[in-house]
């Protein structure tokens, strides 16, 4: 059995006497059980590509062209849009066959709007929204037509855009622990600014202020041109970062980076968001699923990956033990699949150890 002292050592943390976890990390689980479950190593270094089918548009003949992301509710797929100066959100079923709605995204004070990588939680989607006029997020409903809220992000006083003025909200994650909303500046080569090291928390509780004393404050490792982020259900957050070409893999608790999964950048232009749904699509097992716009050729790329303990082309790749459940309480199986937008491909992924990202929030 593993100790928690060895489980708080995998996350760079050197116990005290006597052993306790720390009070200023930035969530908790509700017990220790789930506290140790996320600090066991989901290895996305030994993720390995594994099968792909392309998409020249979305079903019901919606363009694939600028894809922000993806998410789900476990049950559906919903796909954010930015097209010809509007942005969009689309539902589609399980099978990514049957258009089921549409949301028109309004514009902001300024007349503009960009929408990121969204999230969902209890029924209810999180859309990250960029505009001349400030940050915002707007709550929908999954119907598709009702507007729950449609506010500013403010700072940690109650006033202002938040925080210090920075580019983020390229995406938005909901932690299944704390119910905060997370995102992070976008940072990186192509905007010539910094990478980001921090992810930003702000309360929907408290009027959507900022709280800084929530934040994840990578470690080890930081995010260049963030585009998308995701939390599973035993403690990892997921985020793609476009300047290194990966999926970065980083622990809830105090933002121990765990390491990375590089994506096929083949013909690529922008890695996009990404989410977890645990599914077996053509009898391949995929879990993490990633969107990237391919410029010039209006298609959608996504790629799929498989966890070791998956069956590929007949071969048991391994034992299950380290990516587990995803934050929507969606399947106990997973491997990660990616998605490439503008080219829809399917691409799946190996991933050795198939247990750590599972579990139910």
């Amino acid at each position: 059995m593993i100790s928690l002292k060895q489980s708080l050592g995998a996350i760079g943390v050197a116990p005290g006497r006597p052993l306790h976890l720390r009070s200023d990390w930035a969530s908790w689980p509700r017990s220790l059980r789930q506290a140790m479950r996320a600090m066991v190593d989901p290895q996305p270094g030994r993720w390995a590509k594994a099968s792909g089918t392309e998409y020249g548009s979305l079903p019901g003949g919606f363009s694939c062209d600028t894809v922000q992301g993806l998410c789900t509710d476990g049950a559906h797929w919903y796909v954010p849009v930015t097209e010809n100066g509007n942005s969009w959100v689309h539902k589609f079923d399980a099978t990514l066959a049957t258009h089921l709605g549409s949301f028109l995204v309004p514009h902001d004070e300024a007349g503009q709007q960009h929408v990121g990588d969204i999230d969902i939680r209890d029924g209810n989607l999180f859309l990250p929204l960029q505009g001349a006029a400030g940050h915002r997020v707007l709550v929908l409903a999954d119907d598709m037509a009702t507007v729950r809220q449609n506010v500013l992000l403010v700072d940690d006083t109650g006033n202002g855009d938040a925080p210090l003025g920075q580019d983020i909200n390229s995406w938005c994650a909901i932690s299944p622990w704390n119910g905060l909303y997370y995102t992070c500046a976008f940072g990186g080569k192509k905007e010539d600014e910094p990478p980001s090291g921090v992810c930003y928390a702000f309360d929907p509780g408290r009027g959507w202020r900022y709280t800084p004393a929530r934040n994840i404050r990578l470690s080890g490792a930081d995010v260049s041109a963030a585009q998308g982020g995701k939390f599973d259900g035993n403690g990892h957050l997921l985020i793609t970062s476009d300047d290194y070409r990966d999926i970065r893999v980083f622990s809830a608790l105090n933002g121990h980076f765990w390491g990375s999964c590089a994506v096929d950048q083949k013909d690529w232009d922008e890695l996009e968001g990404l989410c977890i749904w645990s599914r077996n699509d053509s009898g391949v097992g995929a879990q993490v699923h990633v969107a990237s716009v391919v410029v010039g050729d209006g298609k959608t790329n996504v790629t799929t990956g498989a966890e070791v303990g998956a069956i590929v082309g007949g071969i048991l790749l391994g034992p299950l033990g380290a990516l587990a459940g995803a934050a929507t309480g969606a399947g106990s199986e997973a491997a990660p699949w990616i998605a490439k937008l503008h080219h829809l491909y399917r691409k799946s992924y190996a991933v050795p150890g198939f247990g750590s990202l599972m579990g139910a929030p």
